[in-house]
C-alpha cells in the first residue's frame, strides 16, 4: 500500500512521441526548486545513511549501513544492477542501475529500490543523479518513501514532469526539506526509505530505465547502535586498505622480470590512440610507473581473471582520457605465435624486427608492418596478428599501449602458438605474455620502490564496539594490510573516532589488547566501556586497549612495551609529537603537559643506547653521532623529499621528515 501526499502527488501528464523526445529534452527542462551539486563521483555529498563513512565495498556487499532490496536485479555489480545506486560512484557500466524489468513500469509496478536503516530516522535531503546514458532514460514520475515495516509506504516527495530533473549526465541533484523548500519538515520517522520510478520518456521500450546514485541524509529517531568490528559478541576484525603515498624509489635495475608500465592521466580529451601516443610522448599529465609481471590492467570487463590496478592504484572505471604504455626487452625463440591486445578503448603493439602480414590480423587498422592497431574508441575487445621468428631468436624491444576516452576500461596483452586468428581466450589456449612464456624472455628496468606510506582512515560517524575477551585474550582489531613491512609504513587515521569497549570474561586492571594493527595511528581517539565502572584508556603508540593503565609502557623509554629500548620507541614519541597532549603518561617525560621536543631529547639522553645515552643524530644509536650515521640517513634517500621519515632515516626533530631543521637539532646538541 502507498499513502499519497496531497500536498506533492500531481496528475501524470501525457508524454510526446519517442520520435520527438530528444528535442524536447534541449527545450522543456523544469523549473528547478531543488540544487544541482555538479557532475560526476566528486560532485556527490558522501557519508549519507547508507554508508556512513563512506567505506562499503560493492564487490564484496560489506560494510554498509543498511539492508538494501529492490523490485528487480537486487545486489550490486551484476548486469548494472539495482544496488549500483548506493556504491558511492557515478559512471557507466556497474556504476548505474539500468535498463528497466520487461513489460514496462507504472504506479502499480514500479521499479524501486530500498534501504532498511538500523534506527529510525527524519529524512532531511536526498539526491538522486543521472546516468551516463542517453536521456530518455530518466524517470520523469518518481517519488521518495517511506515505511516502518517494508511494506506500506507513504510519499515524501513525488517528482512528476514531462522530462526528468537532470540538464546533464552524471548529474547529482539534491533535494531539500523546510519551508519554502523540496518537501515538508518531516514530523514522521521511518526505517525503510526508498526510490520508485513510474515512469521514463522511453518507457516501457528498449532499454528505458537508468538511475545513476541516490544518497539518503536526516537525524536518528533514537540511539544509533554501534558498528561491530568482526560483528556483534564475535571476535574478527576489519580491514582498511591504505592508499600508497610519500613513495621513495631506489636506482633503476634492468633485467626484472615483465613489464614497465608508465599512465598518464591528462585533461586532454583522448579521442584516438594517435592523440594518445601524443599524450605519453609529452608526458602531458599525472604520470605514474608500475611493474607488473604480465598486462591484465582495468577497472572493469577483461578476458582473463588477473586483474590488477592501474600504476596509480585505481582499480575502478572512475577515470577518463588517459593513456598507458608497456614495455618490456624480449627475447623471442624461432617460431610462429599469435599475438593480441584488448582494449577499452584503443591502443596497439609494436614488435621491431617482427612482420605482421595484413591478410593475418583481426580488428587491425596499422599500416605499419611490425604493428597491430586499433586507432578508434570501442569496447573491450582484441586486436590479433600472426608473425614468425626463423632462425636465430629475435631480441628486440616491445611497446605495447591502450587509450581510454570514457566509460569502462581494459587492457589485456596475450599469445599463443600458430596461426589463429580469434578472440583471444584462455579456454582456448591462450596466455597472457610474462617472462617464460612459451619460453620467451621477458624482462624490464625499473626503479625500486624503496620506502612508501600505506595511508587509511576510519569513519568518526558512528562509534565503533570492540569486542574483547579476558579469558581467551583476544579481541577485534582493525588492521592495515601491508604487503611488505621492509618497505611500507602503515598509517591509520583515527582522529574523532569512538571505540567502545565490551569486555568479556575474565579482565583485569593492566590487561591489554591489541585493537590497532598500524605502524602509526594518527589522531584523538575517545574511548568508553559498555560494562558499567570500567575505565579503558587507549596507547596510541602500540594499539592498544587498557583497562586502567598499559601495562609495558614505563620510565625506562620503552614505549611500545615489546621489551626493547630502540629506535621504534623514539619513533612512536614521533607520533604522539603530533597530538601532544594526549598519551602523555607514556611520552611526556618532563611531566610538563605536552609531548614536543624537550621530551624527545629527554628521551635520548636518558634511555637510548642501554639508558647511557646518546646524541641527536645518531641513526643507528650506537652511543656515537659520526659519519656512519650520514651514510645512513642519505642512503634512505628522504631528505628534502617530503616523504614520511622515521629517526633512523633523518627526522631527528620529530617532525616527521628529514630536512635542513633536522641538522640544526643535531649539531646544537
Amino acid at each position: 500500500m502507498i499513502i499519497r501526499n496531497a500536498l506533492k502527488f500531481r496528475k501524470r501528464k501525457s508524454y510526446l512521441a519517442a520520435a520527438a523526445m530528444s528535442a524536447l529534452l534541449l527545450s522543456s527542462m523544469p523549473a528547478q526548486g531543488y540544487e544541482i551539486l555538479g557532475t560526476g563521483t566528486d560532485s556527490l555529498i558522501g557519508n549519507d545513511l547508507t554508508d556512513l563513512g563512506d567505506d562499503g565495498d560493492p564487490e564484496n556487499d560489506i560494510g554498509y549501513d543498511a539492508v538494501f532490496d529492490s523490485s528487480d536485479e537486487p545486489g550490486f555489480g551484476g548486469g548494472e544492477f539495482a544496488f549500483n545506486v548506493f556504491d558511492n560512484r557515478l559512471g557507466p557500466s556497474n556504476d548505474k542501475w539500468c535498463c528497466g524489468m520487461g513489460g514496462g513500469i507504472d504506479e502499480d509496478n514500479p521499479a524501486w529500490v530500498s534501504a532498511q536503516l538500523p534506527v529510525k530516522h527524519f529524512l532531511t535531503n536526498f539526491t538522486v543523479s543521472s546516468a551516463n546514458d542517453v536521456p530518455e532514460r530518466d524517470p520523469n514520475y518518481w517519488a521518495i518513501q517511506g515505511s516502518n515495516d517494508g511494506v506500506n509506504y507513504t510519499d515524501i516527495y513525488v517528482y512528476d514532469d514531462v522530462v526528468g530533473p537532470w540538464e546533464d549526465r552524471l548529474q547529482v541533484v539534491e533535494f531539500t526539506s523546510g519551508e519554502g523548500n523540496d518537501f515538508p519538515t518531516q514530523t514522521t520517522s521511518y526505517e525503510y526509505f526508498r526510490f520508485a520510478a513510474y515512469n521514463t520518456p522511453s518507457n516501457p521500450n528498449g532499454a528505458y530505465y537508468q538511475v545513476g546514485e541516490i544518497e539518503f541524509f536526516g537525524t536518528p529517531d533514537g540511539v544509533v547502535p554501534p558498528i561491530y568490528v568482526g560483528g556483534q559478541n564475535t571476535i574478527g576484525s576489519q580491514s582498511f586498505d591504505g592508499d600508497k603515498t610519500n613513495k621513495v624509489f631506489g636506482e633503476p635495475v634492468s633485467g626484472l622480470p615483465g613489464w614497465n608500465v608508465k599512465l598518464v592521466d591528462t585533461e586532454t580529451t583522448v579521442s584516438d590512440h594517435t592523440i594518445a601516443e601524443l599524450v605519453l610522448d609529452d608526458d602531458d599529465g599525472e604520470v605514474t610507473f608500475g611493474s607488473y609481471d604480465v598486462i591484465d590492467l582495468g577497472g572493469g570487463g577483461g578476458t582473463f581473471n588477473e586483474t590488477q590496478p592501474y600504476p596509480n592504484e585505481v582499480a575502478d572505471t572512475s577515470m577518463e582520457d588517459f593513456a598507458i604504455r608497456a614495455t618490456a626487452d624480449v627475447v623471442i625463440p624461432p617460431g610462429v605465435y599469435t599475438i593480441g591486445f584488448a582494449s577499452d578503448d584503443g591502443g596497439q603493439i609494436t614488435i621491431p624486427g617482427a612482420f605482421f602480414d595484413f591478410a593475418l590480423t583481426l580488428n587491425n587498422d596499422s599500416a605499419e608492418d611490425d604493428q597491430i592497431r586499433f586507432n578508434g574508441n570501442r569496447g573491450h575487445q582484441w586486436t590479433t596478428g600472426v608473425f614468425e621468428v626463423t632462425g636465430e631468436p629475435l631480441e628486440t624491444t616491445i611497446v605495447a599501449s591502450m587509450h581510454e576516452r570514457g566509460g569502462g576500461d581494459s587492457f589485456e596483452l596475450a599469445i599463443i602458438e600458430g596461426e589463429l586468428l580469434e578472440e583471444a581466450s584462455p579456454d582456448t589456449g591462450w596466455e597472457l605474455l610474462g617472462d617464460g612464456t612459451l619460453g620467451w624472455t621477458v624482462k624490464h628496468t625499473a626503479a625500486p620502490l624503496v620506502t612508501a606510506d600505506l595511508e587509511a582512515s576510519v569513519s568518526n560517524a558512528r562509534t565503533w564496539q570492540f569486542d574483547v575477551n579476558g579469558d581467551t585474550n583476544t579481541s577485534d582489531s582493525f588492521v592495515v594490510p601491508n604487503p611488505d613491512p621492509a618497505v611500507y609504513t602503515s598509517i591509520l587515521d583515527m582522529d574523532g573516532v569512538t571505540i567502545e569497549i565490551n569486555a568479556t570474561g575474565a579482565v583485569a586492571n593492566g590487561d591489554a589488547f591489541k585493537i590497532i594493527d598500524a605502524d602509526q595511528i594518527m589522531g584523538n581517539v575517545t574511548i568508553t566501556s559498555v560494562v558499567a565502572g570500567q575505565n579503558w584508556v587507549f596507547d596510541a603508540a602500540t594499539g592498544r586497549a587498557c583497562l586502567g593503565t598499559c601495562p609495558g609502557v614505563s620510565a625506562n623509554g620503552d614505549y611500545n612495551g615489546d621489551g626493547q629500548v630502540d629506535a621504534a620507541d623514539i619513533d612512536a614519541q614521533a607520533v604522539a609529537m603530533l597530538t601532544p597532549t594526549q598519551n602523555l603518561g607514556t611520552f611526556d617525560e618532563n611531566g610538563d603537559g605536552t609531548i614536543n621536543f624537550e621530551d624527545r631529547l629527554a628521551w635520548v639522553k636518558n634511555h637510548a643506547f642501554g639508558g647511557k645515552g646518546t646524541w641527536i643524530g645518531d641513526a643507528d644509536l650506537n652511543g656515537e653521532f659520526n659519519s656512519s650515521d650520514f651514510v645512513t640517513v642519505f642512503g634512505a634517500g628522504k631528505y628534502e623529499s617530503g616523504a614520511a621519515a622515521s629517526w633512523g632515516e633523518g627526522d631527528w626533530d620529530g617532525d616527521g621528515v628529514f630536512g635542513s631543521g633536522d641538522f640544526v637539532v643535531a649539531f646544537t646538541d
